[in-house]
């Protein structure tokens, strides 16, 4: 819709509380149509921030015409707050999984100019051998770089 709890608790940083969504309508009048449309009567929007940025929103509806509530879920802030821990943690395993490739790509490559100057062939030629040795051997291709930088005096990148 374009508009709605969600996006102002996103824009600015605060949480959203519509305890009651069919008078929300001159804030936000296409969200609350479509939300009366398919049976939402409350809204409650947290945001999903670090001290640095804005992450998303978790949003929580009511649906039931049961008593409408007069404040927002007591556990709704502390949801946000799990949410936001489970989203970075998530971030952090992306990043690290990224630095760990570029480590091994590099000690990889390393491993192929060492190899083309040691046996006097190709890089081409290099990387079909280590190829076909990590294949033969079952190993992961980055663990056999590193055993040859290391036998031959270079130290390997750290890995995360």
């Amino acid at each position: 819709m374009g508009q709605g709890p969600s996006l102002t608790a996103f824009r600015t940083e605060e949480p959203v509380a519509v305890p009651v969504v069919d008078h929300a309508g001159s804030a936000w009048p296409l969200f609350t149509d479509a939300a009366c449309r398919i049976g939402v009567s409350a809204a409650f929007a947290y945001p999903l921030r670090t001290a640095t940025a804005t992450l998303g929103t978790l949003t929580l509806y009511r649906t039931h015409q049961g008593t409408r509530p007069t404040r927002p879920p007591a556990l709704g802030r502390t949801c946000a707050e799990i949410a936001t821990l489970v989203l970075l943690a998530d971030r952090d395993t992306d990043i690290i999984e990224q630095l760990r490739a570029t480590a091994d790509a590099d000690d990889i490559n390393t491993t192929i100019g060492i190899l083309a100057a040691a046996r006097h062939t190709s890089t081409d030629d290099a990387a079909a051998w280590l190829h076909a040795t990590a294949e033969t051997t079952g190993r992961p291709l980055a663990d056999i770089a590193r055993d040859i930088l290391t036998r031959y005096g270079h130290t390997p990148r750290d890995r995360p």
